[in-house]
């Protein structure tokens, strides 16, 4: 009765709220309340994410990021969440413990008045605008001091123009209420300590400029110095706009293939033509980096989200390095690189952006002697690669020693799979050959690392499944199929490159347990059928098209005749707070093997509504709030795969050596088209259109 009570009270009240005009702004948020609460997609602009009002509590605020270099900033527009600063970070920079370093904050300014006293935000007239367009973060709105008010508007920038930097450009436009001399503070932070020092103190040497008046000593730029912050001032005309801009970098964290700072003491250039030009020249190359786009007609909702979705992740890749799940976005599992990668990001560029997951296997070429010796390791044999499940700059096994998740080694299995996957999209024999000794040397460590069984076959043991739930489990139906997979893949990327493949592979390809029960693939020996926290056997089907080899193994076979059966029965086990990328992997699955475009879309929707945080779309991994100031690129990667791969309908053949693409759209009526430009497909670049009716049209 009681409960009857408090439903009835909850409905009315609901019902008032409505009335009033508090609730969702479109029914679609309502059917997931996390995701209606945090203010994610209350306003629809295919490019702009906007928030009209200061947050309360905590926020999740916004990312930007170069490729290289990412800054976390907040709704003071800068990086700083009150007066802490936010987390600054840089591919390739760890501690001795192969932690990501948190590096000096370049984005903080602050304003003060001639007193001294520093101007706040009021709230009036607030407006930020993450510009995913042209990766920038505007910011609008009143700050105030007892003595001072001034209407602030900033757009902060990581340069693309400068993607072996860490550096940020701010535009700033200050108009004043009355006259006076206003101070602006840049307090960089010292962040962690520098892996190798490069100046004074041992401290990271950041320089810093700006075109008004300031504390260089007569300098160009003035090093960091702690406690003695970088300072401009300009005295202010009441009503009267001032534009300024200000541009710093961390010397320490300079790339080696880049040249030094052009812009230095006694050069005669103007420096803000220099930071304009700069600025120009980023907006120019992410207007490049759009003509490969997502475009889908009729969902609004759908479209901002995937472009949130490969803006997060463009500006996380295009590096030598792999892309953390958090990308540079927080320090979120020590800035490792896992096999999210592989599996969940290289799917979301493969087709449009070749060129960025190039970059990002190059990490994995290029550390290649430390999976060598992992590899060693496990089997006590040299020419094995087992590359580990957590990696930093080394290369070498980085995952806490009481995680038993360091035994996932389907993740070789996952990188060889992934530089097969851009060989059959490219063509490009030639890094292919620069991808083989990983490739030759995973196979290698399969051929050692299997177990000759008492039937004559082979079992792989004690590893741990993607259902990390499991713990250490014998013959893991999805690390065994996809070994026996990158067996065959070994063997066929031997012939394209004219070499001779190992016999061995074969037989132990041919010899892996893949347990089935006669109705569905088993997750692994002994399962009893109680929930997995991820997608797992359904994995099979798709990224790696196990079905398509049911003509060389016999267990391939049995896939293909229980694919949906075995799909059926591991999605409806998967963990409702699990990772945020299983639904994204269950569309496309329901779209392809059961062509069901609307049930697709459903999972498409349950792939990153119930994660969306904030007013910029920042992508959660849970359900929960517990890690909401983590932007998880692997699940942002998985939706917008769920466009390419599952709506669109496009694919590969991958187990044979031609480069062959398919076309099979399952569109959804209310989308009406979905439009992919820029894609590498069939040896040329095109744009596809796959409809709702089943037609599609590349031209």
């Amino acid at each position: 009765m009681l409960r009857a009570r408090i439903s009835f009270i909850f409905i009315v009240l609901a019902c008032i709220c409505l009335a009033a005009g508090c609730g969702p702004k479109k029914q679609a948020q309502g059917e997931n309340a996390v995701w209606k609460d945090t203010g994610a997609q209350a306003q629809l602009d295919p490019w702009l994410l906007v928030s009209e009002a200061l947050p309360r509590g905590d926020e999740a605020g916004a990312y930007l990021g170069n490729g290289f270099y990412g800054v976390r900033l907040f709704s003071t527009g800068f990086g700083r969440l009150g007066d802490t600063p936010a987390e600054s970070r840089c591919y390739g920079f760890y501690d001795g413990a192969e932690k990501i370093l948190n590096l000096p904050q370049l984005a903080d300014l602050r304003f003060y008045d001639e007193s001294g006293e520093e101007l706040k935000q009021t709230g009036k007239g607030f407006r930020q605008t993450l510009d995913m367009k042209q990766a920038c973060l505007i910011t609008e709105g009143e700050w105030k001091s007892s003595r001072m008010a001034a209407e602030i508007r900033s757009a902060v920038y990581v340069l693309k123009s400068r993607f072996s930097y860490c550096c940020c450009a701010i535009e700033l436009e200050v108009k004043p209420y009355k006259n006076g001399r206003i101070t602006v503070k840049a307090p960089v932070s010292p962040g962690d300590d520098p892996v190798r020092t490069a100046g004074p103190d041992g401290k990271w040497p950041v320089r810093q400029w700006a075109d008004a008046e300031h504390n260089g000593d007569g300098a160009a730029y003035m090093p960091f110095k702690e406690n003695a912050p970088f300072e401009f001032w300009f005295d202010a005309r009441k009503n009267k706009t001032k534009k300024l801009v200000y541009y710093a970098d961390n010397v320490a964290a300079l790339d080696a293939r880049s040249e030094s700072a052009p812009f230095g003491a006694g050069e005669k250039i103007s420096f803000s033509g220099w930071v304009d030009s700069m600025i120009k020249q980023h907006k120019a190359l992410w207007a490049e980096t759009w003509k490969a786009d997502i475009v889908i007609e009729g969902d609004p909702e759908a479209q901002q989200t995937v472009h949130s979705d490969m803006f997060y992740l463009l500006e996380s890749a295009g590096h030598a390095f792999g892309i953390p799940p958090t990308g540079l976005s927080s320090n979120g599992f020590g800035g490792h690189i896992f096999w999210d990668t592989e599996l969940w990001m290289v799917p979301a560029l493969i087709w449009q952006r070749p060129d960025a997951v190039r970059d990002i296997l190059s990490y994995r070429i290029q550390r290649l002697p430390a999976a060598l010796e992992l590899g060693k390791e496990y089997t006590g044999k040299d020419g094995c690669a087992a590359y580990p499940w957590e990696s930093a700059a080394s290369g070498k096994e980085v995952t806490p020693l009481a995680v038993v998740t360091k035994d996932e080694r389907h993740i070789s299995s996952d990188i060889v799979f992934a530089m097969w996957q851009y060989y059959k999209a490219t063509g490009d024999k030639e890094f292919l050959a620069e991808c083989w000794d990983s490739i030759r040397c995973v196979a290698n460590f399969w051929t050692e690392f299997a177990e000759k069984n008492g039937s004559g076959g082979y079992d792989i043991k004690n590893v741990c499944p993607p259902d990390e739930n499991a713990g250490l489990v014998d013959n893991s139906v999805y690390t065994n199929a996809s070994a026996q997979a990158s067996l065959f893949i070994a063997s066929l990327a031997s012939g394209v490159l004219g070499h001779s493949p190992d016999p061995r592979w074969t037989e132990v390809a041919k010899g892996l347990a893949v347990p089935d029960d006669g109705e569905k693939l088993v997750i692994y020996d002994g399962y009893k059928g109680g929930k997995i926290n991820q997608a797992d056997p359904e994995l099979l089907y798709y990224p790696w098209h196990y079905q398509d080899l049911q003509s060389v193994f016999p267990s391939a076979k049995t896939f293909a005749k229980l694919a949906e059966a075995t799909c059926d029965y591991y999605m409806k086990r998967t963990e409702e707070n699990g990772p945020a990328m299983s639904a994204s992997a269950h569309s496309i699955i329901t779209a392809k093997l059961k062509k069901d475009p609307e049930e697709a879309l459903r999972l498409f929707r349950e792939s990153y509504r119930p994660f969306m945080r904030g007013p910029f779309n920042y992508f959660n991994e849970k359900r929960s709030a517990t890690y909401k100031n983590w932007c998880f690129l692997t699940g942002a990667a998985g939706s917008a795969s769920a466009v390419l791969w599952g709506f669109a309908g496009l694919d590969m053949d991958y187990y044979s050596p031609e480069v062959k693409h398919t076309v099979k759209p399952c569109v959804p009526g209310e989308w009406k088209s979905v439009t992919l430009t820029g894609v590498h497909f069939g040896g040329k670049v095109c744009n596809i259109t796959a409809r709702a009716d089943g037609s599609y049209e590349i031209k």
